[in-house]
């Protein structure tokens, strides 16, 4: 009796273990798997299990990072020279980091020379997210290859975040306007033509931007101003009054009125674009908020220094009074901005453009674009190609670090703070 008393108990035992060791993620389940032919009626049974703990859920989440690195999107793809079996993420392997050029919320982005072809790259880093997983990777594939929006090469996933490849470009307007404070109106007539050709496939689709800004127009080796940074990109007609209260509306120093009440469209952009005209025209520094943010929105430009008026002629006035029109519904569209005579000129100009910043950096940074596009790395016989850059390395780069070297060197007149100043309201608006 107490041989089969202690039987019993032992096979008791046994089932509790084996409750408690098999389990199947996917179905949420537990099975018996037992030996013993007493318990073959118990091994087909399902018991249900708790919920999944959030700690399990992140497991789940993150089983795709022992794998290595996964293509990402429909541009998604990867290289044959990457070796899942090495202890290297992908970007090491097949790039090399020469620098980081630019670092937000969304992540940071950093120039890499590809050990493939030996061009220079942009890729940003992102960490995932939860509910949105792909996020921008998503909104980049809604988009054609539109020459003037910085071309999306490839997108991968690993170790918990995204990796998104683009076109290398020289600098972003913003910084351009920061180093040159004379930018003058025929190039704000071509910024206006580029960003014009970005935005009318994007448009004719009911796609919004809803973050134009200078530091979201990249200057490229070609000479193009193109549009970039379509983390916020966002389908009109599929998108309710709920969700656009909830969607994140961009800079506020570039945002028109009525996005930040939730009433999202295309003539927003229409609103960026003409203030970030007004901007680079005028050598301003917009304001985030205040008097002076409002009066801007009202078409008001009372608060504008009177020596900035003068810097621009009556066209390019009128063409950026009608852009940040109060109504939004009578603000122009892409169409009809083309249709304008400045616009016309240049689309039925035979010759090339005359590329006015190629000019500035040619005279100011003492440098040519065009080495910029590849780099010359010296390593030493025992050191492997694929290894990532350190900052003890021997390396020498050149040409890339020289010009960042050469552009630091020039003088920067500092910004002068905005001063609300509700006696002289005149004055209240500082110019750069």
């Amino acid at each position: 009796m107490k041989a089969a008393g202690k039987s019993k108990k032992t096979d008791r035992e046994t089932i509790v273990k084996s409750r408690k060791s098999s389990y199947d993620l996917r179905t949420s389940n537990v099975y018996f798997l037992h030996p013993s032919a007493k318990l073959e009626q118990e091994q087909r049974e399902l018991i249900r299990c708790p919920p999944l703990t959030r700690k399990t859920c992140t497991a789940v989440l993150n089983s795709k990072e022992k794998l290595g690195a996964t293509p990402v999107g429909t541009k998604g793809k990867l290289s044959l020279m990457y070796d899942r079996t090495v202890k290297k993420k992908y970007v090491e392997q097949l790039f090399l980091k020469i620098d980081k050029i630019g670092e937000g919320s969304f992540g940071s982005v950093h120039r890499y020379r590809s050990v493939e072809d030996n061009m220079c790259y942009a890729i940003k880093v992102i960490k995932r997210k939860p509910n949105d997983v792909y996020g921008e990777v998503d909104c980049l594939d809604l988009i054609d290859n539109n020459p003037y929006c910085i071309q999306y090469l490839n997108a991968w996933e690993e170790c918990g975040m995204i990796y998104i490849q683009f076109e290398l470009a020289i600098m972003s307007l913003a910084d351009y306007a920061k180093r040159n404070h004379n930018i003058c109106e025929e190039e704000c007539w071509n910024i206006l033509y580029d960003l014009l050709k970005a935005l009318a496939p994007l448009h004719q689709r009911g796609l919004c931007h809803n973050d134009i800004k200078p530091d979201n127009i990249m200057i490229t080796f070609d000479g193009k101003y193109k549009l970039c940074d379509f983390g916020l990109l966002t389908d009109v007609k599929l998108m309710s009054a709920k969700s656009a209260l909830m969607k994140s509306e961009g800079d506020a120093k570039y945002v028109a009125n009525e996005v930040l009440q939730g009433d999202m469209s295309t003539s927003g952009d229409i609103f960026a674009l003409g203030i970030s005209l007004l901007e680079l025209s005028m050598d301003l520094l917009l304001p985030g908020y205040g008097p002076c943010w409002h009066d801007l929105r009202q078409c008001s430009w009372r608060m504008l220094p009177s020596n900035a008026k003068g810097r621009i002629s009556f066209d390019l006035e009128t063409i950026i009074n009608w852009m940040m029109h109060v109504d939004p519904a009578q603000r122009p569209t892409v169409e009809q901005l083309f249709g304008t005579q400045k616009m016309l000129d240049r689309r039925r100009a035979k010759k090339p453009r005359f590329d006015y910043f190629k000019a500035w950096y040619s005279a100011n940074c003492n440098a040519d674009i065009r080495g910029m596009l590849t780099v010359t790395i010296n390593l030493p016989d025992d050191q492997n190609i694929n290894e990532p850059a350190t900052p003890n390395s021997d390396r020498s780069l050149s040409p890339v670090t020289t010009p960042k070297q050469r552009v630091s060197t020039i003088i920067v007149r500092k910004f002068i703070p905005l001063k609300l100043d509700m006696e002289a309201p005149a004055t209240s608006l500082a110019v750069r």
